[in-house]
């Protein structure tokens, strides 16, 4: 959440030059107008869209361009890491109130897959879309320009100048500020749901999961639905909870269980 956090202030210090540098190329020292900063478009050349303090190197301006792509790729992995975390620890959980399949690679008999993008979809095919949406008005706030002035006579054109720069675009950024925005309200909102946990977390650690996958005597079938929960009943002696293929009952409170 920081990092991302860090990535949207980024945005904002960016769309603040963006904004003061239209006001200085339309030569006003005020605020630009709505219709000043619309007019500069997505991705569009022109004389409010240079960046005059940008490297004259084609390279340093290729890599420069594309640095902010960059940037939110990392901010990306770091997004979904936490919305896989979220999800593993929700599927986890229910194991504790339904029987189902596990997940597995090659899935026999009741098992069932795993999910192809890593994420149940109704999670994965929005964070896709706004991905990509995100790369694309990125690539529309920043990207690269190569600027040939020419004089235009009646019988000629002749190239005076021609360079390479950076240019930038303060409608695009408004929109991906705002979409950035709105993918950090969305996980801060899925945060805040509380999962019911009857089942120890365990996270990925692989010592819990193993913990509670430890049958007592009789083999379980993993093919089969499976459910957590307590196998052998705590009278004078700690009870045990496990994954099971046969009938469970829900944890005591107050009881000890292994």
């Amino acid at each position: 959440m920081l990092a991302c956090g860090v990535g949207l202030l980024v945005v904002v210090v960016f769309l603040d030059r963006a904004i003061i540098g239209i006001g200085q190329n339309n030569l006003t020292n005020s605020s630009p107008s709505l219709s000043q900063i619309w007019s500069v478009g997505f991705g569009l050349g022109n004389a409010a869209s240079f960046w005059q303090n940008a490297p004259n190197s084609l390279y340093s301006n290729i890599l420069l361009a594309n640095l902010p792509q960059l940037i939110f790729s990392i901010l990306y992995f770091v997004y979904n890491g936490l919305y896989t975390v979220m999800s593993l620890a929700a599927e986890w959980s229910s194991y504790s109130s339904k029987r189902k399949g596990l997940r597995v690679s090659k899935p026999l008999g009741h098992q069932r897959s795993t999910y192809y993008l890593q994420l149940p979809y109704m999670h994965a095919i929005p964070l896709m879309i706004a991905s990509g949406g995100m790369h694309w008005l990125i690539s529309q706030s920043f990207y690269l320009l190569s600027v040939d002035l020419t004089r235009t006579t009646r019988s000629s054109n002749t190239t005076i100048i021609s360079f390479t720069t950076c240019g930038y675009s303060a409608v695009a950024m408004i929109f991906a500020l705002g979409l950035g925005t709105l993918m950090l309200f969305c996980i801060f909102v899925n945060g805040f749901r509380r999962i019911k946990y009857d089942i120890p977390p365990a996270g990925s650690c692989s010592l819990a999961i193993s913990s509670a996958c430890n049958p007592l005597l009789e083999a379980i079938d993993c093919t089969m639905p499976l459910q957590w929960g307590v196998v052998k009943a705590a009278s004078h002696e700690p009870g045990h909870c496990s994954f099971s293929d046969v009938d469970v009952s829900q944890p005591e409170t107050g009881a000890r269980y292994s």
